[in-house]
């Protein structure tokens, strides 16, 4: 029989980027061709968002715009599955007949066995737990660098979120099981690794009965090939001293921190139910920039949060010049339905809030001039992402995979080596 062609296009964060790889490995297993061009695709699975709504509206806008395929190219039929999915799986139906099925985020193996069911295919199945939960058996896009999903769900109950409510409750994977995935994919040439979770530092509490991110780095850290491990969604409630200890010490292998922190001022934070204040906040940068000065510090801000005053802002602003930040993402805020946030009086309109997130990333602007010249002069490893016609790019240890800048490399040279 011959092959099926199979595209996957995945929207959203990196979470997502681990679940359409875990696909991949699992069509393959089966015997489906993975093409990226959609035109010549028997089927077409999207990997949705539905975080905020501008996720959600992308979400939609790309599958109807796929599903357009039906008619004009090659596809015979459509898989929702994702985020928005399983949000909304029993409204996706009847809103978007276009869609042949919709499918949450829960069961991964199940996909594939409805789109041989879609395509006609019978045959028996023989899909392990382990590929259900995203360890391991991955076909990743760049063979250099990979997410790894330390854990799935989250517990916190911030006002704004609704993710708890699509991936249930925080679900740690094993540390033997996530040694042996790290270990797997350095053997396949992976050279820069990133820990995602919700929150990352609550890591092992549900199934340890205490927080084991120390004790999870220190077996990561030995593994040889693995250049770079990139620390991504950390809470500041659960940084001990122990583990900013060893981050510090082992800073050229730790050497980007990523602290979603949303707002700066006490007020916001607790509107927001934050599991954190300004205090600890402070604390635990100070620390960082003290103990590793070059290692490149990420987070993340909401504006125009219900309630946030022109005092709020200016504090938020006045943070922002004190800390330096290597790397911000600023987003409006969204009403999200099923949240607290949305109902609370006091809505900010969002053309303010688009207004506040322009002068942050103003302020930020500047701030990352001021690094990028401090850095004139010095010499930085680069790990070569491509190499074609349009020229030779690559990252250091600053730049985050799909998230930050490039750097442009004079030259040719071959993805997944250092230069």
């Amino acid at each position: 029989m011959k092959s099926p062609k199979l595209s996957i296009v995945t929207l959203g964060c990196p979470k997502n980027d681990v679940d359409s790889e875990v696909l991949r490995s699992q069509f393959k297993s089966l015997n489906y061709e993975l093409i990226q061009n959609v035109e010549h695709a028997d089927i077409i699975v999207v990997n949705t968002c539905g975080f905020i709504e501008a996720a959600k509206e992308e979400s939609i806008e790309t599958t109807l715009e796929l599903a357009q395929l039906k008619k004009d190219g090659n596809c015979k039929a459509i898989i929702m599955t994702g985020c928005l999915a399983q949000r909304y799986e029993s409204d996706l139906p009847q809103l978007m007949p276009e869609v042949d099925v919709v499918i949450g985020n829960r069961d991964l193996t199940a996909v594939p066995k409805i789109a041989d069911k879609l395509l006609g295919i019978d045959r028996t199945y023989a899909m392990t737990e382990s590929v259900t939960m995203g360890i391991s058996h991955r076909i990743a896009e760049a063979p250099h660098a990979a997410y790894i999903k330390v854990s799935e769900g989250c517990n916190h109950k911030c006002t704004y979120c609704i993710i708890p409510a699509i991936r249930g409750r925080y679900r740690s994977f094993t540390i033997p099981q996530i040694t042996a995935e790290v270990s797997q994919l350095a053997e396949c040439g992976v050279k820069e690794i990133y820990l995602i979770a919700q929150d990352l530092t609550m890591y092992g509490k549900d199934i340890y009965g205490s927080y084991e991110l120390l004790n999870l780095l220190q077996n990561l850290a030995g593994i040889d090939g693995i250049r770079w491990i990139r620390l991504m969604y950390n809470y500041p409630m659960h940084i001990t001293d122990d583990l900013l200890h060893f981050i510090t010490d082992h800073s050229e292998k730790f050497n980007y921190f990523d602290m979603p922190l949303q707002h700066i001022h006490d007020d916001m934070l607790r509107a927001m139910q934050r599991p954190v204040n300004s205090r600890t906040a402070r604390k635990i940068l100070y620390r960082l920039r003290e103990k590793a000065p070059h290692m490149a510090l990420r987070t993340t801000f909401i504006t125009g949060f219900p309630g946030e005053t022109d005092d709020h802002f200016e504090s938020l602003c006045d943070f922002l010049e004190e800390i330096k930040f290597d790397r911000v993402g600023v987003f409006t805020f969204s009403e999200e339905e099923g949240t607290p946030a949305a109902t609370y009086r006091d809505q900010i309109p969002h053309e303010i809030a688009i207004q506040r997130r322009n002068t942050l990333m103003e302020i930020q602007q500047a701030i990352s001039m001021e690094h990028n010249e401090a850095l004139i002069g010095t010499e930085l490893d680069i790990l070569v992402d491509s190499c074609d016609q349009f020229g030779t790019l690559g990252r250091s240890y600053r730049d985050a995979y799909e998230i930050d800048g490039n750097v442009e490399i004079e030259g040719v040279a071959t993805p997944g080596e250092f230069i």
